[in-house]
């Protein structure tokens, strides 16, 4: 038999303690980390680094668009886009950039697009869209939109919506028309202002400026597509209760000249909303979005 001095048996009984409590102590935040990690509905933070990458959440998909510099290799530069689950109900996301010219020509031309996706992009589908909508339903299209630009000293951009038409009995996959809002731009060298002015618009406390032109596009069997474009005369971040079936009912039954008139019985079937990015170094971050269909 071992006997153990009063003072060692206090010191084991010390350790003893110490080391149990620390146990105990581990084990319990471990679990915490699993419960955090493994309960429904945690919030996940999520980043994607790959070119047309996306992150779906709610009936939206957010895309890591690059295609200015994808496909045509203009300048040169990375991006990546980020959304937490915990922002699902306010649509919040966000995008880093650092895109910068190499040719001379460079500035003039968009390195990418990241944007949240509605419905259809080019062959994709986001999930439990209500696209696409027959134009002559005349349905509410309501948005609400607030973001914010950082693009550094050096930067060239626009933020806007992007609408797509289709005619749906003829072709599922070439749009016939696409439609651009712009709330926002760095500066008129983005070609805000390009193409023939149409008329202006009136809506949501703000005049747009209408503006036409064409998007050619060998592959299309069309050869491209009708490109609209509505500038809001004042820049803003913000928009509440904006009601895309304005821009909409314009283009079918008020435009000046009737031959430019959009036919009621095409089809919107999609809606995208982000940043054409020139060049600049830094973020592009929505705080809240929403689409809704009525």
């Amino acid at each position: 038999m071992i006997f153990t001095s009063g003072r060692a048996a206090l010191a084991h009984k010390r350790t003893s303690v110490w080391w149990y409590g620390t146990r105990f102590f581990l084990v319990s935040c471990l679990a915490m980390v699993i419960a955090l990690v493994f309960a429904p509905g945690a919030a996940f933070a999520e980043t994607k680094y790959g070119v047309n990458d996306t992150i779906a959440f709610s009936k939206y998909f957010v895309q890591n668009n690059q295609w200015g510099n994808q496909y045509n290799g203009w300048g040169s530069g990375s991006q990546t886009i980020s959304h937490d689950s915990s922002q699902d109900s306010s649509g919040a996301w966000s995008a880093s950039f650092n895109w910068s010219n190499v040719l001379s020509d460079d500035a003039w031309h968009i390195k990418a697009w990241p944007s949240i996706v509605d419905g259809w992009q080019w062959g994709a589908w986001s999930a439990n869209t209500d696209l696409p909508v027959k134009l002559w339903d005349n349905k509410d299209i309501t948005t609400s939109w607030h973001f914010r630009t950082d693009g550094g000293s050096s930067y060239r951009a626009d933020v806007a919506y992007d609408l797509w038409v289709h005619n749906l009995d003829v072709d599922t996959y070439w749009p016939t028309d696409e439609i651009m809002i712009w709330p926002w731009y760095t500066d008129e060298d983005t070609g805000a202002r390009s193409g023939t002015y149409v008329g202006t618009l009136s809506a949501n406390g703000a005049n747009w400026d209408l503006y036409k032109s064409w998007s050619s596009n060998s592959q299309s069997p069309y050869g491209g597509w009708t490109f609209w474009k509505f500038i809001r005369q004042e820049k803003t971040t913000q928009l509440d209760n904006l009601n895309i079936k304005d821009f909409l009912m314009y283009l079918q039954w008020s435009l000046p000249n009737t031959s430019d008139r959009i036919s009621h019985a095409l089809s919107l079937t999609g809606i995208q909303a982000g940043s054409e990015i020139w060049y600049g170094n830094g973020t592009f971050s929505t705080d809240s979005y929403s689409v809704n269909i009525s």
